[in-house]
């Protein structure tokens, strides 16, 4: 996010947000997560679980569950630096969205 210059921090837990504004304004969140659930049992998998790829594709727990849109939010966001006129832009990039709520970024 930072290299498509979106203002970028990281809270204690691991949680990433990265914002744009455009002054006093209506604030829209765009959250995706970015964990993935425990392998419970890696003997009934017929690629490594944390992550292969085979002949161009991409195997593994969280090889895709809400990458792509995340990656979709983050250059979507981006797209709008110089195009917004009031207001906040927030893309987050949670951990831990099966248990919690997760911080609050728009007040």
């Amino acid at each position: 996010m930072e290299h498509l210059g979106i203002r970028v921090e990281i809270d204690g837990v691991g949680n990433v947000s990265g914002t744009i504004e455009a002054g006093p304004g209506p604030c829209v969140l765009v959250d995706s997560h970015m964990d993935t659930v425990e392998v419970t049992d890696p003997d009934a998998w017929s690629h490594i679980p944390g992550g292969e790829l085979v002949d161009g594709r991409l195997y593994g727990r969280g090889g895709m569950d809400i990458k792509g849109p995340l990656a979709a939010s983050v250059h979507g966001v981006a797209a709008l630096i110089d195009r917004l006129r009031h207001g906040k832009i927030v893309v987050s990039a949670t951990v831990a969205e099966d248990w919690s709520r997760g911080p609050r970024w728009c007040g």
